[in-house]
């Protein structure tokens, strides 16, 4: 009785388990909801509204209560994107006479510690529209629509979507004042804001990256001749991105070599590249206005930098 009852509970259990693979054989393999890549969360109508913000506020020179609502503002949506803001004033005196106040506002997004990304883009506007048709218009400041608002635009965007994101390094964003304030006969005033931020040390940065002139309605960014001669690798690293997420934007031509605000990063060490398109027709004109920039071109190089500061 003993050895019938164990037959008949084995023969059970052998039914119960062969149910049960059979079952698991028949079930569907459970679903699996991988994350977009971060670059898709760019979007047009905010990345465009961070621009055309900054237009509202008029231009951007500094000194100017326009500059300085303007700063207030880009510290707020910093902070309202989880950055860590820090502030650096400090007034730069091109003659005897004219002193300018000048703020340098970084954010900082993600893990502390070293190895960081610098992401970085002027946010002041030229005093003089110097390159205008009409030298009647000469001393009258810039709109800045590409020249200072379309970098910081991006910027802006990019800060919106790593929001809430395990970032694999940190990530610094600098809106660096005082880029455009040189003249024929004084180049001292140019990268006034790159400069100051060179002189502290810049051992927790890994790489960097100023963007400049980037909102140009018809963009094309070739390579800048001295980010590849110093700094090729993280040119590599850009461009190949580039390739595959914005291949009409990015091109593989060679560019001219620009003195910009890369150049002082360079300088003290730091591997930085310029990416900026100083093919636009309206640089230094009261034509760089919203009329010659482009939302798409925003999303573009939008898309490319979150990319990379996703890049372990």
């Amino acid at each position: 009785m003993i050895g019938r009852l164990a037959l008949v509970v084995s023969a059970l259990l052998l039914g119960c388990k062969s149910a049960s693979d059979e079952a698991k054989q028949s079930s569907p393999p459970p679903e699996t909801h991988d994350a977009p890549p971060i670059e898709t969360r760019v979007n047009a109508d905010s990345a465009w509204t961070a621009l055309t913000t900054q237009l509202e506020f008029g231009p951007r020179v500094p000194g100017t209560e326009s500059h300085r609502r303007c700063g207030d503002w880009l510290v707020s949506e910093l902070k309202r994107y989880g950055a860590q803001v820090e502030e650096d004033t400090w007034s730069y005196s091109d003659t005897a006479t004219t002193t300018w106040p000048l703020r340098n506002i970084l954010g900082h997004l993600g893990p502390a510690g070293n190895g960081r990304l610098l992401l970085v883009a002027h946010w002041d506007t030229r005093p003089w529209a110097d390159e205008d048709p009409d030298p009647k218009r000469w001393n009258q400041p810039i709109p800045g629509a590409s020249d200072g608002g379309s970098g910081v635009a991006v910027l802006l965007e990019v800060a919106r979507v790593l929001e809430g994101e395990t970032l694999p390094r940190g990530v610094d964003i600098l809106f660096a004042d005082g880029e455009d304030l040189g003249r024929r006969g004084n180049p001292e005033g140019y990268c006034r804001g790159t400069r100051r931020f060179a002189e502290r040390p810049l051992t927790a940065y890994w790489r960097g990256i100023v963007l400049d002139l980037v909102g140009d309605i018809d963009l094309h960014l070739k390579i800048e001749q001295y980010s590849l001669a110093r700094a090729p690798e993280v040119v590599d690293w850009i461009w190949q991105r580039g390739a595959a997420l914005a291949p009409d934007v990015f091109s593989q031509e060679m560019g001219t070599a620009i003195i910009d605000d890369h150049i002082p990063l360079l300088d003290a060490g730091l591997p930085t590249v310029d990416v900026i398109d100083f093919e636009y027709g309206p640089w230094h004109t009261h034509a760089d206005d919203v009329g010659a920039v482009s939302a798409a071109s925003l999303v573009a190089v939008a898309r490319v930098v979150a990319s990379l500061a996703q890049t372990p």
